[in-house]
């Protein structure tokens, strides 16, 4: 291979080999089947395989043979995306589907599609700490991939409790879903001296050495991150060689000291032995008062292009100041105001901007003195203990933070936690700790207020069935807590159910999202459909559903309030684009409105036709063109609609035709 391509880095795979296979080809699982089973079990072969010495491993993505369940297929794309070799690959059979081939996700429908989309595109964001890991692995022989007992051998748990996770580098924790089904992932969280681990998605923090439920929306694989994470991520690609990022975000949670070495070079041929390449170390060290962030002068003669760093801090105090080797620089309103500035984004991130031209920098954070999280001065840890835990009623847990002076804090997210008991337990052990006494609770359902009794022989009860997340507060001084959701309900899942639907009237489809206490959200797109019905639905099946026996509107936007086991709504007029759905599951009230046209890329509608949507700027004018065959050449695709020179706005058109072919493409052209 290299003598035919001396100027490229071959690539060789090989399903089998001898020991020292790793010397010269990439390796993968083999002919696995498309079923639970197989993608459970591929989790620990893999890692096991890559410890082994043979680094570079995968797996053909949802499985070799048989036909692939479009959610299982979606879970092993969460997770595949993450290991250095990443493929789909299935037997050679009927292309599309239902057979035995046709794993790609374009061919699969909503959620699905979108869903496998949003792992590919992670993969490509984090495309820079991954390729770092890459480069990592031919220098020290540590594989991209490691079962968590390799990193945290002296937490024995890891070897019991992490069967089916594994690291992605130093400061990522990947707990994939392994069964079908399934909206959440418990995982046991690694213990290490000063260690907390950061939800992805939400930013929750959890302690080491403790179990976290948390949501697991197709898309989203459960993942999390260590503090004092350095990860440097990019943009979205249709390829790696698409284009080169003019910028480079820095994603950091300081927590202690910390280190990481960015590499990057060309990505084909052989210059990077010859000084070729660059290595930036970023440095992060956080104090109480301060968070100091070093950016190290770039070591070899290669220019990746990107401009400028955004560093983000997902874990930040109140920030008083930032300065910029020694001097301050200013606040600014957005990120494209000036060169070089910081601002608080609204989701409560630091939002740093610098130019990069390849020289050593200091930045240097101030936090608020007022706002600097402080430890309690009686206790030195608290722990809420209780059976709703695993280990149940460990007072060693340590899971509260001090938030300030005597105010201790606990966020946990709960999955079908029913009539539990807690206690607050101070240092470790159960020498002093608080409940209740007999007698002295007075509420018991959440969000919940008392008094603790110190050294008490009543625990705290808790009636009800709770999903979500929750936070405990204990004040070690007043002996005040409080038990309150931050984003929760008594039901782990609500589906819209409906004669629109495919299938019709299935409760399984857990499409709503919760978007606030009790109140769940689902967006359909609608084409043409007519006196549509439809009823909510908890838990995924018709055990508990809702519907209006009473209904007095039956236009949009409607309104009512659902009775248990009601009748079901009904729509009397032709629904089409996007119409949103909301259920309070307490108050049991409903609606039905639609949206305006803001949905940008291409959205199934029912009766198998297709949305297309687009924002359009000012003067620019657009042309819709359609294709049953990439092959065709351009001048023969059909002209479906244009767009004249309009003010900038939303543009929708709506393809009837789609549900006449098998497959159908779409180019937008200007003008």
């Amino acid at each position: 291979m290299l003598e035919k391509n001396p100027n490229k880095r071959p690539f060789v795979l090989s399903r089998s080999g001898n020991c020292g296979i790793q010397r010269y080809a990439v390796s993968w699982s083999g002919d696995t089947a498309a079923n639970w089973t197989y993608a459970r079990t591929c989790i620990r072969f893999g890692t096991s395989a890559m410890i082994s010495g043979v680094a570079w491993f995968g797996h053909d993505i949802g499985g070799f043979t048989g036909t692939v369940d479009p959610e299982l297929l979606t879970r092993c794309h969460e997770w595949g995306a993450l290991l250095p070799f990443f493929r789909s690959h299935s037997r050679k059979g009927d292309d599309f589907h239902g057979a035995d081939q046709g794993r790609e996700p374009w061919r699969y429908a909503e959620p699905y599609q979108s869903a496998m989309r949003n792992s590919i595109q992670l993969r490509y964001k984090l495309m820079p700490y991954l390729y770092t890991l890459a480069h990592n692995a031919t220098q020290t022989g540590e594989p991209m991939n490691v079962p968590t007992v390799f990193k945290y051998f002296a937490d024995n748990n890891t070897a019991s409790q992490n069967e089916y996770e594994f690291m992605v580098g130093d400061y990522l924790l990947c707990a994939p879903v392994y069964s079908g089904g399934a909206g959440s992932r418990d995982v046991y969280l690694p213990y290490a001296p000063g260690v907390n681990w950061y939800h992805w998605w939400s930013n929750t923090r959890f302690g080491g050495g403790t179990r976290a439920t948390v949501s697991a929306p197709l898309g989203q694989v459960p993942l999390f991150v260590r503090g004092g994470a350095i990860i440097p991520e990019g943009p979205t690609m249709q390829h790696t060689g698409e284009f080169t990022p003019g910028y480079l975000d820095l994603n950091c949670w300081p927590d202690g000291n910390s280190t990481f070495t960015l590499y990057e070079d060309e990505g084909e041929g052989w210059n990077f032995t010859n000084g070729v390449y660059a290595a930036t170390t970023f440095t992060s060290t956080r104090t109480a008062t301060n968070w100091d962030f070093t950016i190290a002068a770039r070591q070899g003669s290669y220019n990746p292009g990107h401009t400028n760093f955004f560093i983000y801090v997902y874990n930040p105090d109140s920030v008083s100041a930032v300065k910029l080797n020694g001097s301050p620089i200013a606040q600014i309103a957005s990120l494209g105001a000036a060169p070089t500035g910081w601002l608080m984004t609204g989701d409560g991130k630091l939002a740093i901007k610098l130019v990069d031209a390849g020289a050593s920098q200091s930045v240097q954070v101030d936090w608020g003195t007022n706002n600097v999280i402080v430890s309690s001065n009686t206790f030195s840890a608290m722990t809420v203990a209780g059976t709703f835990l695993t280990p149940q009623w460990n007072a060693a847990a340590s899971n509260m933070t001090a938030v300030a002076d005597h105010v201790w804090r606990f966020d946990t997210t709960l999955a079908a936690a029913t009539n539990f008991q807690f206690k607050f337990v101070a240092n470790g052990n159960w020498s002093t700790n608080w409940g209740e006494n007999n007698g002295s609770q007075t509420q018991f359902t959440v969000p919940l207020s008392g008094t603790g009794k110190p050294n008490s022989a009543t625990n705290i009860a808790v009636t009800g069935t709770f999903n979500g997340r929750y936070r405990f507060t204990f004040n070690d001084q007043t002996l005040a807590y409080t038990l309150t959701p931050l984003l929760a309900s008594p039901y782990a899942t609500m589906t819209t159910a409906g004669t629109f639907q495919n299938p019709q009237w299935s409760p399984s489809l857990t499409n709503m999202t919760l978007i606030a206490n009790n109140t769940w959200q689902y967006d359909a797109v609608f084409d043409n459909t007519t006196n549509a019905q439809f009823k909510f639905a908890a838990n995924g099946t018709w055990t508990a559903n809702w519907g209006d026996s009473s209904q007095a509107q039956f236009l949009p936007p409607l309104s009512g309030t659902g009775q248990s086991f009601g009748g079901n709504i009904q729509v009397s007029n032709t629904l089409n684009g996007v119409c949103r759905f909301t259920f309070n599951d307490q108050t049991l009230a409903y609606s039905l409105r639609a949206l305006p046209p803001t949905r940008a890329g291409l959205s199934p509608g029912t009766n198998g036709a297709m949305h297309i949507a687009f924002t359009n700027a000012e003067g620019m004018r657009f042309t819709v063109l359609a294709a049953t065959n990439l092959t065709v050449p351009l001048s023969n695709w059909i002209v479906l609609a244009s767009v004249p020179e309009i003010a900038p706005g939303q543009f929708e058109f709506r393809d009837a035709a789609a549900t006449n072919f098998p497959r159908r493409y779409y180019r937008l052209r200007t003008p």
